[in-house]
């Protein structure tokens, strides 16, 4: 799993489904908004 977002930020991680595709999956902080704000793409 990388910390792209640093030691505060979403963890992130990739894998490949059976057709190719690939899939990230986010885990956001406690207390991180529902929704995505503008700050989450800086």
């Amino acid at each position: 799993m990388e910390c792209s977002g640093g030691p505060h930020g979403p963890k992130t991680s990739w894998l490949t489904d059976p057709d190719g595709y690939r899939i990230e999956l986010v885990e956001w902080p406690p207390g991180h908004s529902d929704s995505l704000t503008e700050a989450d793409f800086s």
